[in-house]
């Protein structure tokens, strides 16, 4: 299948909604602590000045889907964390944590979801419907989304995994010329989301990203579990 790229990632009037920034800033202070949130802020604020109001909780945007956040503001956090010294490991525990964030308020795919995982057998099948829900939430969210095929979520049998295919670019919005992927915390929510659905760990690639000019971002997960999940992290 032949990508194109969407445009939205370079599009300076992309909004994304509310809940995104605030689980990530929320997310970002729960595991890095007060000094490290306060560091990440600092240096988040040297590369766009608007983003030293989130220092204030009271500036943090409700947790609801309007579309008011720029996103820009969404990818400069997770750039500030890299450039403050935090490692591929902690963005991607910092995925995980969102993804429990986020599980705290289900969107109704989700909500389905989990009322008949319970009751499927095995970690595959469980895996395959949580991540084919997040995708079905994460389309609802923005209106023509769906239309547009922006997320793809497509079963590879013959290399035994699921691939998740995003087409926004959202989290590394503008950034470009990069030689490695970059969307540790998309990476994260995607084995969180499997871990809180199942209890086990699954490897997960990102294989394409629009920061290395890619036209999407694209993430492949194992069918097989790699071990039982420990305390919601990434363990690497």
């Amino acid at each position: 299948m032949t990508l194109e790229r969407l445009g939205f990632h370079t599009d300076p009037k992309r909004m994304l909604p509310n809940f995104y920034i605030f689980q990530a800033l929320t997310a970002s202070k729960q595991l890095l602590g007060e000094d490290g949130f306060k560091s990440v802020i600092n240096r988040a604020t040297s590369i766009l000045p608007e983003m030293e109001k989130y220092h204030d909780e009271n500036n943090w945007p409700p947790a609801n889907t309007d579309l008011e956040i720029k996103a820009i503001y969404y990818s400069t956090i997770f750039r500030a964390i890299e450039e403050a010294g935090g490692g591929r490991a902690q963005l991607v525990d910092i995925g995980i944590k969102t993804a429990q964030i986020g599980f705290e308020s289900l969107g109704p795919a989700m909500k389905t979801s989990l009322l008949v995982l319970k009751k499927l057998p095995g970690f595959r099948w469980r895996a395959g419907a949580v991540l084919k829900a997040v995708a079905d939430d994460l389309m609802d969210v923005f209106p023509g989304d769906r239309e547009l095929e922006a997320i793809l979520f497509q079963q590879d049998d013959d290399k035994g995994v699921w691939r998740f295919t995003d087409r926004t670019g959202d989290s590394c919005w503008g950034r470009t010329g990069q030689k490695k992927p970059v969307c540790h915390v998309y990476r994260g929510g995607l084995i969180g989301a499997v871990q809180l659905a199942t209890g086990y760990t699954t490897s997960v690639k990102e294989v394409m990203c629009m920061a290395c000019d890619d036209p999407a971002c694209v993430f492949e997960i194992d069918f097989e579990p790699i071990g039982k999940a420990k305390d919601l992290k990434s363990g690497s």
